[in-house]
């Protein structure tokens, strides 16, 4: 079994810290120090203390292979496997490209929600928390291309979902992840009071894949542009979601309104040069909101 564990200085965890009373302060300080080597001031309490009943054994230890591989690259599905204890769930990270995807899935269709009849335990009070994606069944060529690359977080296969809306039944596809404290640090950036919010430090963890997710999910193609239905945040913060997309990726985009909500307007010629970035990240079904002029430039 592979599992997402960072080695190194970068270290994707609260592990080897005390737990405060004043928790969220501790998961800041802890957010900070990500790309950071261990630090003591939190004294010597370790994830084996918090944690003495778990089985420490659960990850065999691997002396024969010795190859070096770029963290991330080699995850595999780990769909049916056994519960992972909770010394291994605190070892689970996010390697860079799948906080690329989960950025993307989480401003548009993604979401992070607290296990039900979970306690706020001393010992995890921000929660035990998952990440879910739902789409249409119509859409399940892009579910399930969405579905693979994040299947290592997954312990179950996806599962078909119903909604009755106005008298009419309408069928879904929907997984959801394992509960790890990895997805409690995440949610803390994109939620408030239980709200999705746009993150303050989107512009450090937005890449091309995150806007082909969101492309993909939220996007429909206007003129010879794009139109990114992203109501679910305030015109502030679509405005904020601008700035970055002009400064990181040199995009040109507008604010549109629409019944009373805000979609945000990628320019053609801004179109046309972001192409390039996300031809191959987007799905064959999901080629129709491109216009047929930037696709067929490749």
């Amino acid at each position: 079994m592979i599992i997402a564990i960072p080695t190194g200085v970068k270290i994707f965890s609260w592990l080897d810290y005390s737990f405060s009373k004043n928790y969220l302060k501790l998961v800041d300080k802890c957010i900070d120090l990500i790309d950071e080597s261990k630090s003591s001031i939190y004294g010597d309490i370790s994830v084996y203390n918090l944690y003495p009943r778990s089985n420490r054994y659960y990850l065999q230890p691997n002396n024969q292979e010795k190859a070096l591989v770029i963290y991330g690259d080699n995850l595999e599905s780990n769909v049916g496997k056994k519960k992972y204890t909770s010394i291994v769930k605190h070892l689970v990270g996010i390697p860079n490209r799948h906080l690329g995807i989960l950025v993307g899935l989480l401003l548009s269709d993604g979401y992070i929600n607290k296990t039900s009849g979970s306690k706020v335990l001393r010992r995890e009070p921000i929660g035990k928390c998952r990440f879910g994606f739902k789409q249409s069944i119509i859409h399940h060529e892009y579910f399930f291309f969405t579905f693979m690359q994040l299947s290592h977080y997954c312990i179950a296969y996806p599962k078909l979902v119903k909604s009755r809306i106005n008298n009419k039944t309408y069928y879904g596809l929907q997984f959801m992840t394992r509960t790890l404290p990895c997805f409690s640090v995440i949610r803390l950036w994109f939620y408030k009071d239980n709200v999705k919010i746009m993150p303050h430090n989107l512009y450090d963890i937005i890449t091309y894949e995150s806007l082909a997710h969101i492309i993909m999910s939220d996007g429909a193609r206007k003129n010879r542009g794009l139109n990114l239905h992203l109501q679910n945040f305030s015109c502030k913060e679509l405005i904020f979601f601008m700035d970055i997309l002009k400064i990181k990726f040199d995009l040109d985009c507008t604010l549109h309104k629409s019944r009373n909500l805000y979609t945000v307007y990628i320019r053609s010629e801004s179109t046309k040069k972001l192409y390039p970035h996300i031809k191959d990240l987007i799905t064959p079904s999901m080629r129709y909101k491109l216009l047929d002029h930037f696709v067929n430039l490749s």
